[in-house]
């Protein structure tokens, strides 16, 4: 419990600042998800899933929680070369996890939707009730994660989407998160929860970046929740400071016939941690997961999935590809489990590293949980060095050492850009990837 003491003297402060700001039921859910914190305590080492994310040294002491709305100097500028490129026409900017108004420019989905702070639409009586209901079954959700309920105790602010039935929103949404040098050795939890109707369709880029160096955390949860025949595809680029850490948790909800395709990009933070828990809970429903980790320095990247098949005629999907330089360390940990009633079921997992520095480190720790007989299921794992004989085809045509291994870890990597389908996005992350390019490879 010890260790858990300074969360307690945190939270307590937190409800004493919020108590008169929300709904007594929002005030509820907070204590649940506080209590169900404390009983899962903090990973150690000896916690299977927290093994390659080491807390230990991790003063969480040092880091305290943003009560209300900071003030801020970032303008549109700024933020446009915070993000590589000019940010999307329609998006929500969280400044140290809270709405900032003038930097967002809200799009309108039509009277039955809503996109904007899930802060605000708590308080608000024709909202709340679609936000607690959502929020307490997510509590019931299968969580080996106490982080998530950390944040559900103690959460900010963040994006709240609903979208309804039969509406089909062609432009896409960004949902930018920013961290500030203003706040050192913030504790930074927005909370965004996706809700798409029946045969509805949207298009989201998650952003998390910082206007400054730090010591900060950021632990976010994302909930998105697809109905029948809903289509959401999204991505997410993580790139914030050297000195941050990054724990998150997307949980995906599909019904029948509905489809989620995403694609994560790391390349910030001191350490970063990105969990995906789906679940397909409609016949027919798919699941494609994409990801690239590049770390370097001393960066530590871990990506840890559960593609949980419940219902039959699911397909899946997960691809992920870490390029490690350095002293970089990257962990994939994924796992597909098919329940007996999910026949019919067919599901890839594919892990690929490319080492640039005999000093550089990968863990990869596929799993298949099968109880179901009639299935198609598989995984596979490969790491390694530059292929000598691609080295030494580029350097017989004259190119240079260092752009040959260029060339050649450009092509392993952009496969996963290519498939991105948001033009603007695309190319953000094509310079970014040339960026990185310019490392020095042991």
């Amino acid at each position: 419990m010890n260790e858990i003491q300074p969360f307690e003297t945190q939270f307590s402060l937190w409800q004493e600042q919020v108590k008169d700001r929300e709904p007594a039921a929002m005030s509820k859910l907070r204590q649940r998800a506080y209590e169900l914190f404390v009983q899962a305590g903090l990973p150690h080492r000896k916690t299977e899933e927290w093994r390659y994310t080491p807390l230990r040294g991790w003063d969480f002491t040092s880091f305290q929680p943003i009560t209300k709305a900071p003030e801020t100097s970032l303008d549109s500028a700024q933020l446009q070369s915070l993000l590589g490129g000019s940010p999307s026409p329609s998006r929500l900017v969280f400044v140290d996890g809270y709405l900032n108004s003038s930097l967002s420019r809200l799009p309108s989905w039509g009277d039955n939707a809503y996109v904007g702070s899930i802060r605000a639409a708590w308080s608000d009586e024709s909202w709340a009730g679609v936000i607690q209901e959502q929020w307490g079954r997510l509590l019931d959700f299968r969580n080996e994660n106490p982080f998530s309920y950390l944040n559900q105790a103690m959460v900010s602010d963040g994006a709240f989407l609903f979208v309804p039935d039969d509406t089909e929103i062609d432009e896409p949404l960004h949902i930018v998160s920013v961290a500030t040098s203003d706040n050192a050795d913030a504790m930074i939890q927005p909370r965004n929860l996706v809700v798409v109707g029946a045969r509805s369709k949207v298009h989201l880029i998650e952003t998390y970046i910082s206007s400054g160096e730090g010591n900060y955390w950021t632990n976010v949860a994302s909930s998105y929740v697809l109905g029948e025949e809903a289509h959401v595809e999204h991505y997410k680029v993580q790139n914030e400071d050297r000195g941050a850490w990054h724990l998150a948790q997307t949980q995906i909800e599909l019904g029948e016939s509905s489809e989620f395709q995403s694609g994560y990009f790391a390349f910030g933070g001191a350490t970063s941690r990105h969990e995906i828990e789906a679940l397909l809970l409609g016949e027919n429903a798919h699941c494609d997961l994409n990801g690239l980790a590049m770390p370097e320095g001393e960066q530590r990247m871990v990506n840890r999935i559960c593609m949980e098949h419940a219902m039959p005629h699911c397909t899946s999907n997960q691809y992920y590809k870490n390029i490690l330089s350095d002293k970089g360390v990257c962990v994939f940990n994924g796992k597909i489990h098919v329940r007996q009633k999910a026949q019919k079921t067919d599901a890839y997992q594919t892990n690929q590293a490319l080492l640039l520095s005999d000093h550089a480190e990968t863990y990869s720790r596929p799993q298949l949980e099968i109880f179901a007989d009639d299935v198609k299921c598989s995984h596979g794992m490969t790491s390694g060095f530059l292929d000598d004989d691609s080295m030494f085809y580029l350097r017989s045509r004259g190119i240079g050492k260092e752009e040959s291994k260029r060339i050649l870890t450009y092509a392993f990597a952009c496969d996963l850009v290519e498939r991105v389908k948001i033009e603007s996005l695309r190319d953000v992350l094509s310079a970014q990837l040339q960026e990185r390019m310019d490392f020095n490879v042991a």
